[in-house]
């Protein structure tokens, strides 16, 4: 959901979205693809680190994230291609599995596209795989 600081307006988008990412110690980044419900595809990475974690009971933990995002939207449909630059904070609960976790992400940013700035939130499920 985004908030439009300049015209006082805000917009819905669901997506569907798929990638990689690498994480390090608290660092992380994801490169992906996405689509959404209107058929409008794009490219970001996602990036970040960890800036506290909770554990809690059994495999669960809570983290407080801090991110940066960097989206790209090809010329699609009469528009032209865009750049949205976005940073803010996550709070991740997610539970710990042998093959990898399930998490779920509040994401609440400031993103700035086009000279336009908005107030950015997402909720995410996120499924994530070990390789190790």
């Amino acid at each position: 959901m985004n908030y439009n600081f300049d015209q006082n307006e805000v917009s819905y988008s669901p997506i569907v979205s798929i990638g990689t990412g690498f994480s390090h110690k608290s660092k992380f980044i994801e490169l992906a693809i996405y689509i959404s419900d209107d058929d409008i595809y794009g490219f970001y990475t996602f990036f970040g680190t960890t800036l506290k974690t909770k554990e809690l009971e059994g495999n669960w933990n809570f983290n407080t994230n801090w991110f940066g995002e960097v989206i790209y939207v090809p010329n699609q449909s009469l528009m032209s291609d865009s750049f949205t630059y976005t940073t803010g904070l996550c709070f991740f609960l997610s539970y710990s599995f042998d093959w990898g976790s399930i998490g779920l992400p509040l994401c609440v940013g400031v993103a700035y596209n086009q000279k336009t700035i908005s107030l950015n939130t997402r909720t995410i499920f996120n499924i994530s795989l070990n390789l190790n």
